[in-house]
């Protein structure tokens, strides 16, 4: 269709306007929405302009641009409630802390901060940030193998301070 064709078609649309926002009031309820709606509609009318056939019924070609779109659009608002009330009952899953946790976590705080610096950088980047080896040597500018020296380490001052009876029987079996 030519340019003159999409004028022409422009200005039989606005003849429309009021009974599609009387179609828009039936299919979404609200006037704001309805008024979204013929917008969507006109934008899309002109924006597919070649696929009008003259001498067709306008206004039926309109209605079932609008009615297509309202469909669309209730479908979505649909999948985007369905993915909200999914989202806030695997939020209630999750079991408030109890006071039991928030000891365990306050006693890893504590025993985290008597790790020497490196250790704690080392523990900090790859076991609770999770970044590989080479990501965690990248930041903190120090080669791959020292970083995990460090982890290792961090990670056996860790058992031994929750657990000094363990750091005993490590050196054990390590001696013996």
């Amino acid at each position: 269709m030519s340019q003159t064709s999409s004028n022409w078609l422009g200005d039989q649309m606005v003849d429309h306007i009021p009974a599609l926002r009387r179609y828009a009031r039936v299919l979404v309820r609200t006037s704001d929405q309805a008024d979204d709606l013929v917008q969507d509609c006109i934008e899309r009318a002109l924006s597919r302009s070649t696929l009008y056939q003259p001498d067709t019924n306008l206004r039926a070609w309109l209605f079932t641009i609008m009615r297509n779109i309202a469909i669309t659009q209730t479908r979505k608002d649909k999948l985007r409630r369905n993915y909200a009330a999914e989202r806030l009952a695997l939020d209630r899953r999750a079991d408030a802390p109890s006071q039991a946790d928030v000891v365990v976590l306050k006693d890893s705080l504590r025993m985290l901060g008597r790790l020497s610096s490196g250790e704690r950088q080392a523990v900090t980047l790859l076991g609770i940030h999770d970044l590989s080896y080479e990501e965690a040597a990248g930041l903190s500018g120090l080669p791959i193998g020292t970083m995990k020296s460090r982890l290792s380490r961090g990670r056996q001052r860790l058992r031994s301070l929750l657990d000094p009876g363990e750091a005993t029987r490590d050196s054990e079996r390590t001696v013996g």
